[in-house]
C-alpha cells in the first residue's frame, strides 16, 4: 500500500519509486517574502535543486534567499533548526 501525504485538504499519493531519492523541502523566499517549496537530489555529492522560479536545475550552491522550513521524502520529515539560518 503507498503512503499517502495530506498538504491542507488535499491528498497526494505519490510514486514513490519515481522520487526516490528526492526531497522536497517547504521554505521561506527572502525576497519575496512568501512561503515556497523546491525538490533537491543529491547527485555527485552536489545538491541538484529542481524550482518553478528558475528554467534549469541549479546547484544548491546558487541559491542564498531561501530559508527552509521541514523537509519531506519516502523516509519522513525533518523540522529544520531555525538558529542555523545563515544571515546575508
Amino acid at each position: 500500500m503507498e503512503k499517502a501525504l495530506v498538504i491542507g485538504t488535499t491528498v497526494w499519493m505519490p510514486a514513490w519509486s519515481a522520487l526516490a531519492g528526492a526531497t522536497a523541502v517547504v521554505l521561506i523566499d527572502t525576497n519575496l517574502k512568501v512561503p515556497h517549496a523546491i525538490l533537491y537530489v543529491i547527485e555527485k555529492d552536489k545538491m541538484l535543486v529542481l524550482d518553478n522560479q528558475f528554467q534549469t536545475v541549479l546547484d544548491s550552491t546558487r541559491i542564498r534567499h531561501y530559508r527552509p522550513i521541514f523537509s519531506l521524502n519516502e523516509n519522513g520529515w525533518w523540522a529544520i533548526d531555525r538558529s542555523a539560518w545563515r544571515v546575508g
